[in-house]
């Protein structure tokens, strides 16, 4: 999905290399995303290099989910160079997140494949 161009970075030139509502694919992820919502925040943070697993995961149980579109979402398309915005990311982390952690991780697990981890 492509909610336009950051503002802050300029033009993106990738899109996600999973779409938002392919969440079932992988059934496993979506399953670790939607009951353990936590748990996958703070492995996605750690695998995206943001910090502790234990950081993502306060933030993502403590504060509202446009916090973590601020603190990873973002972070996480401007490290690949993905297309989209704030608002895009805000939406899909407040209307659906389970999709959102698992496109997510998904995206940081194939990151750290490719690296040999």
């Amino acid at each position: 999905m492509d909610y336009g161009d950051d503002q802050e970075t300029g033009p993106k030139s990738k899109s996600w290399e999973n779409e938002l509502l392919g969440c079932a694919e992988e059934c496993g992820t979506f399953c670790y995303a939607f009951l353990c919502p936590c748990f996958a925040a703070g492995e996605i943070y750690e695998n995206a290099n943001l910090g502790g697993c234990c950081c993502g995961f306060l933030l993502h149980c403590l504060l509202p989910p446009f916090c973590h579109a601020c603190c990873v979402t973002s972070k996480i398309r401007s490290n690949r160079g993905i297309r989209g915005s704030f608002m895009g990311d805000c939406c899909a982390n407040t209307c659906c997140s389970p999709c959102q952690l698992t496109r997510e991780l998904r995206e940081v697990r194939e990151v750290r494949e490719d690296r040999g981890f």
